[in-house]
């Protein structure tokens, strides 16, 4: 996947730009290379199969480096870590993860070395939402649907269910190769997937708009959250993609949450092929008086249905893979409070032939604050080091070797912020300053 084919994800954006058919035509075809990487066998059965024979299993084993010691989360391993039992087949099968490349397939030491990588699930469903051909939603399917309630890690060898742990990341062990550089793609996959799968199925009723994130090799998703979209017949709705809102009781619903002035949204996706019945409990976080009127949106008539809260909960039965959208009325109107403009993100200073380029980056969230990385461009260099003190923290943070680059975070919006670099080259010192601002509204 890293060089087989073009990446043809972006033949999508053009048609629904366009509705030229030479796109689609071309993304189609394109996307049955993706398809022939992604493993279809063997059969699952509806079985049990048994894992970690004598309470072993191995996995990827390489040990990566943190700083300046060798790490991997739950290393040097226990005994007992993983135990010997039977599970469902369904759980534990590769049918629907891909490849990197054949050298990592086919490792000497790890063979058939799959992917949990899968960012090409969603783009397979938008093939499918545009020419109905069941292939692409059932690979597109295969790649994601229960494969992992946190970061999985990147590798999958064998049969073992402990990267299903939704602490996995956080007590390991490893088995996987955890990247934590990969956490970002991974969550950006996960997202594109569950809102292409809601635009799907609700056959327009439902629609964002997006950026694309264009990373390295097939990296390469849509980002949503950047401006209103339209949840049937609210064109005002804006993606709100915080924990801790509602409780949905049945593991099987995947769901999507939206905030309008007047209306908080919850777009629930049943992922079984089977009805489904799911209570949805509103924390008091969730600006809904108790005991309200509500109104279910369903793709068999847009029409709403008026339904009375019992409490806090609302309780929906959901046709096999279906989409119904709940519409709650706010009791207080939500205001969007918009950040204030960034109106210097980049700074660039030239250093000297040696250290090259200074680049800083100051970096604008939605969460009241902002974030700035720096880094010198300087290839390797012996000798050298280079320093970081701020008016934030005099702590000196030091670098002994490349890559120079330093990460700071939780800046408020009207922070300015002064960056002093200290670089040494074969004892001959450099003071190098860097001014950035803040903004405020």
């Amino acid at each position: 996947n890293t060089s087989f084919y073009p990446n043809w994800w972006d033949l999508m954006d053009i048609y629904e730009l366009t509705k030229n058919n030479r796109y689609l035509e071309a993304a189609e075809k394109s996307a049955f290379y993706t398809i022939a990487g992604l493993r279809s066998y063997p059969k699952v059965n509806n079985a049990q199969q048994t894992i970690h024979p004598g309470n072993n299993y191995s996995g990827t084993t390489t040990i990566w480096w943190r700083g300046n010691e060798q790490f991997r989360l739950g290393y040097p391993r226990v005994p007992g870590d993983v135990q010997q039992k039977q599970v469902a087949q369904d759980l534990v099968s590769p049918v629907g993860l891909g490849l990197e490349q054949p050298v990592t397939l086919f490792f000497a030491k790890s063979q058939i070395l799959h992917i949990y990588m899968s960012n090409w699930a969603p783009n397979l469903l938008r093939v499918f939402q545009y020419n109905n051909r069941d292939i692409f939603q059932t690979y597109a399917r295969n790649s994601i649907i229960g494969r992992f309630a946190n970061y999985p890690g990147y590798y999958a060898r064998g049969f073992t269910d402990v990267p299903l742990k939704a602490d996995y990341p956080y007590t390991g062990p490893d088995l996987t190769s955890i990247y934590y550089h990969h956490i970002a793609s991974q969550l950006a996959f996960s997202v594109d997937f569950l809102v292409t799968e809601a635009m799907q199925r609700s056959q327009g009723n439902i629609s964002f708009p997006y950026s694309r994130q264009e990373g390295f090799v097939w990296f390469n998703n849509r980002v949503f959250g950047g401006g209103k979209g339209k949840i049937y017949s609210d064109k005002e709705a804006t993606l709100l993609m915080k924990r801790n809102l509602v409780d949905v009781d049945n593991p099987d619903v995947n769901y999507l949450t939206a905030i309008s002035e007047n209306k908080f949204w919850v777009v629930t996706l049943n992922e079984s092929s089977a009805p489904s019945t799911v209570n949805l409990t509103l924390t008091d976080s969730v600006k809904v008086a108790s005991n309200s009127v509500i109104e279910l949106y369903s793709n068999d008539d847009c029409t709403p249905i008026s339904l009375l809260m019992n409490g806090r909960t609302t309780q929906i039965i959901l046709s096999p893979k279906s989409i119904s959208a709940v519409s709650f009325p706010l009791s207080i109107p939500f205001k969007e409070t918009k950040p204030p403009k960034l109106t210097q993100g980049m700074q660039v200073v030239t250093v000297d032939t040696n250290w090259g380029t200074l680049y800083v980056f100051r970096i604008r969230s939605p969460f009241g604050w902002d974030s700035i990385y720096a880094y010198l461009d300087t290839p390797p260099i012996e000798n050298a080091e280079a320093s970081l003190t701020t008016n934030l923290s005099q702590v000196e943070v030091k670098r002994i070797a490349y890559p120079y680059e330093w990460s700071l975070s939780k800046i408020p919006y009207d922070q300015q912020v002064v960056l002093n670099f200290a670089l040494t080259l074969n004892g001959t010192n450099k003071n190098v300053v860097a001014t950035v601002n803040g903004t405020s509204n």
